[in-house]
Formats: structure tokens, sequence, C-alpha cells
């Protein structure tokens, strides 16, 4: 029920942590592991972020 909460963004991944009595990254990490989306950056933006200059200009 948290991870479906999560990830339509009802709440936040502090609030789910909290109600579990987890820290986040526990949380994160039961999450990924139930098949739930973590980090969900649509196509376009995951690609932009992606393409960095490897001389850190």
């Amino acid at each position: 029920m948290l991870g479906t909460l999560y990830q339509s963004g009802e709440i936040s991944g502090g609030l789910g942590a909290k109600v579990m009595g987890f820290n986040k990254l526990y949380f994160y990490k039961l999450l990924s592991e139930y098949g739930f989306a973590v980090i969900d950056y649509p196509d376009e933006e995951l690609e932009q972020e992606m393409v960095i200059p490897l001389d850190g200009a």
C-alpha cells in the first residue's frame, strides 16, 4: 500500500519510511525489491541528464 502511495506521489519517501519505522535508504531498498520505481525520470529528461561533458565543463 505504501509503495502505491509513494509511486503515485501521494506520500514522500520520508513519510513512507517514518510510517514503517525505517530510514529512507531502507525504505527505498524495499520499494525497489518489490518492483516500485524509486527514481522515475521521464525518458527525455533522463537522456538529457546522461549527456554530460567528460571534462566537467
